[in-house]
């Protein structure tokens, strides 16, 4: 087939017996389908990320943390209706089985779309951090402070339980080190049930407060 007129779109191109080149002796008495339809499209170029492949599972008590790649996109050129479709590029995969620790490797990057192919040979250099899993724990005891009380304020219960979470080194956090508090901004004499507010020490994260709510009596 003679592709020089072609254009964008689908067209469509005849097969003739003259078309098809045969052995001596040969005679071409049919061609069938006697037309093929071709579907061409401009080519173009994108700048996609890429997402870096981890397998395996790192050793007990560890998991994997955010993964980077350097450089962290790269230029693809292809069909255009293959590259509107294409968010990002691969790469080979990053094993992590029985780690404890960042790893780095370098490694190839590729499409995910054979139609797709790199602008030039890249490599990646994809870090994985490998991290102690967080763990969960309870601190009793947390006194609730009274914050913005112009009046005298009588709290019940006096003391909430917070259920953290956090690296295993953060669990030494005791009930001094939370800061646990009910606002009572704006509130005239009476009662109420209102949310506690807790912030963690560094590292810490709260997960939940038992009760979430203390009855607030303002004289």
């Amino acid at each position: 087939m003679d592709l020089r007129s072609a254009k964008p779109g689908e067209r469509l191109f005849h097969l003739a017996s003259r078309d098809v080149r045969v052995p001596f002796g040969v005679d071409v008495v049919q061609v069938a389908p006697s037309s093929v339809s071709i579907r061409f499209e401009p080519s173009v170029t994108k700048r996609v990320p890429i997402a870096p492949a981890v397998e395996g599972e790192p050793a007990p008590g560890f998991v994997v943390g955010t993964v980077s790649a350097e450089p962290s996109t790269v230029e693809v050129i292809g069909p255009a209706g293959a590259l509107e479709a294409l968010t990002e590029a691969i790469t080979e995969p990053v094993v992590v089985t029985g780690a404890s620790g960042p790893i780095t490797e370098m490694v190839t990057v590729g499409s995910p779309d054979p139609a797709v192919r790199l602008r030039a040979e890249t490599t990646a250099r994809v870090t994985v951090n490998v991290a102690a899993a967080p763990i969960q724990w309870s601190v009793t005891n947390v006194v609730v402070q009274v914050r913005n009380a112009s009046r005298p304020v009588q709290v019940q219960p006096r003391a909430v339980t917070v259920h953290a979470h956090g690296p295993r080194e953060a669990r030494a956090a005791v009930a001094g080190e939370f800061d646990a508090f009910v606002d009572v901004s704006g509130l005239r004499a009476g009662q109420f049930d209102l949310p506690v507010k807790i912030v963690p020490p560094a590292r810490v994260g709260v997960m939940s407060i038992e009760p979430a709510q203390v009855r607030v009596k303002i004289r």
